[in-house]
């Protein structure tokens, strides 16, 4: 029992950790198990050998410390192991039944507890093994029985008659097929909350995903649209009449240069909520995809990279992309139009350095934004640091991170 509990335990929580609140000592419970699993079944298979030993006092037969042995391996290996436990089971069964008469009760039952779980926990071959098992040793331990009947204590007077080996043959098959029953009965189980348990994580999936796509055609209908509207408008006021002054012409180009980014990114937001792993989404969550669309949309970038690049799925470099997002943000916003903007990135010691040229006559800050606090939260969440100010004519983003390359 105590294994079966302990096996449901280790897959139901891998299964659902992180989404099944548990209580703290089940949890605890779960993981002190999972440490010291090794120990513990090495301690029941030293208990099982003296308890073989102390329950039957047989000391003295060579063959019946075997059995102890191996039916004590049998328990030890039988979680881990359930083929070789199973092949430790016959070679038990042949300990056993060498000397005439010596059948007794624990070993011949660490016999049945193999057949159990290498019906429950073994591979598609230790499962047909353990299925051949049953009517091969039902037919083995009937013709033993029928010759030594008196000799276990399974055995009864009836099996002493000339129907004996029919009558131990049944009786074995009995033992052995309801071992090998309960073993495949716990497997199918398993199996079914395997399937149900994807069918579920499939249904997730297909709703998140239609809850996406709603999501983003809403956005798509919403902004996207006001952004192509205001796009429209300032580049159809700027060139429909020649009377305005330099300045507002200035201030119409930079309304429409910053229209065309915000809506490259929005479309980028947008095809990642339609579909996460799709291509499209590169140009938002990587360095090269967004000079790329900065450059697209007109804007040039000046991009020095030294050093390896580290995964695109680390942390680092999803904060570096991070950084980098909000401060090319701000350059837009607050830098001169049409003047390239400086990045630097140094993999070796995760530097980060975003320089460019502040607008005079454009949109003054009036302090630290969110944009600015959110940087250096995500920089120091990674052991690192960020500063951002101007430099002389220029504003300054420096970023440097406890990087993976520098601990290596």
């Amino acid at each position: 029992m105590f294994y079966f509990y302990a096996s449901w335990q280790s897959r139901y929580h891998a299964q659902h950790n992180g989404k099944v609140n548990r209580s703290g000592l089940i949890d605890k419970a779960t993981e002190w198990y999972a440490r010291w699993k090794p120990w513990i079944w090495g301690i029941c298979a030293i208990g099982w050998f003296l308890l073989c030993i102390g329950t039957s006092g047989r000391v003295d037969s060579v063959f019946f410390l075997l059995s102890a042995l191996t039916s004590s391996a049998i328990i030890g290996l039988r979680v881990p192991l359930p083929g070789v436990s199973l092949i430790l089971a016959w070679i038990t069964a042949f300990f056993v039944m060498l000397p005439p008469g010596l059948v007794t009760g624990f070993p011949s039952v660490a016999i049945l507890i193999a057949l159990t779980s290498a019906a429950h926990r073994g591979s598609v071959w230790t499962k047909r093994f353990a299925a051949i098992s049953v009517p091969s040793g039902a037919i083995i331990g009937g013709l033993y029985l029928s010759v030594y009947p008196m000799g276990s204590e399974f055995a009864s007077a009836q099996t002493a008659s000339r129907d004996g080996f029919l009558n131990s043959a049944v009786l074995m098959f009995l033992l052995l097929g309801f071992s090998w029953a309960i073993g495949t009965i716990g497997a199918v189980l398993d199996n079914n909350r395997d399937r149900m348990l994807q069918v579920e994580t499939a249904q997730r999936e297909s709703a998140s995903q239609k809850e996406r796509a709603n999501l983003a055609r809403d956005m798509h209908d919403v902004v996207a649209h006001s952004l192509s509207v205001m796009i429209s408008l300032s580049d159809g006021a700027r060139l429909s009449s020649k009377e305005l002054p330099q300045e507002t012409k200035e201030t119409l180009e930079r309304i429409s240069q910053v229209g065309r980014t915000s809506l490259t990114e929005v479309r980028s937001l947008l095809a990642q909520l339609r579909d996460p792993s799709s291509a499209r989404t590169e140009s938002l969550n990587t360095v090269e995809g967004m000079v790329r669309d900065l450059h697209d949309a007109g804007t040039p970038v000046e991009l020095t990279v030294t050093g390896p690049e580290p995964d695109i799925a680390s942390p680092h470099y999803a904060t570096v992309t991070y950084v980098l997002r909000e401060a090319l943000t701000n350059a837009l916003r607050h830098g001169l139009p049409n003047v390239p903007i400086n990045v630097t990135i140094d993999w070796d010691n995760m530097r980060l350095t975003v320089e460019n040229p502040i607008d005079p006559h454009g949109p003054q800050s009036s302090g630290e934004g969110w944009g600015i606090v959110g940087m250096r939260e995500r920089a120091e969440l990674l052991g690192g640091s960020l500063k951002s100010g101007p430099l002389g004519a220029s504003w300054l983003v420096q970023a440097h991170l406890s990087g993976e390359n520098e601990s290596q």
